[in-house]
């Protein structure tokens, strides 16, 4: 890595959340649940799932699984470990709705390309 790109860097004290045990397929809602704690306020992995991630159970019908579109819906429960997730559209709609709506809080959905920056947070804090 040369200088300009170490200078570049900035690690941050943020809350950790295990999720392997109680969120087997939540990372989505708790890297979020991480990230609103670390700006401050005050929220469980459990009140962001039941608040603000929108929950559909997948069904099988006629030997096939279907689910929601995981831009629109976690397809399952993060509380279990056949679930599937979902995408960043649905967490980023959660996390409008479980901030105060101002300009800063906005700014976390708003634009794309922070969305995808806050992905590798995400990677980033797991691969510890």
């Amino acid at each position: 890595m040369g200088e300009e790109e170490n200078n570049m860097r900035k690690i941050i004290e943020v809350p950790y959340i295990d999720q392997s045990v109680s969120y087997p397929t939540g990372c989505e809602s708790v890297s979020a649940t991480m990230l609103l704690q670390y700006l401050g306020y005050e929220i469980t992995v459990d009140e962001f799932i039941r608040n603000y991630v929108p929950c559909v159970p997948m069904q099988e019908r006629d030997g096939q699984l279907y689910g929601p579109d995981p831009r629109k819906a976690f397809c399952g429960s993060p509380y279990d470990k056949d679930s599937f997730g979902c995408y960043a559209p649905v967490i980023c709609e959660a996390l409008q709705k479980a901030v105060d709506r101002n300009a800063e809080s906005l700014y976390l959905c708003v634009f794309p390309a922070f969305v995808y920056r806050m992905d590798l947070v995400w990677l980033y804090l797991w691969a510890k």
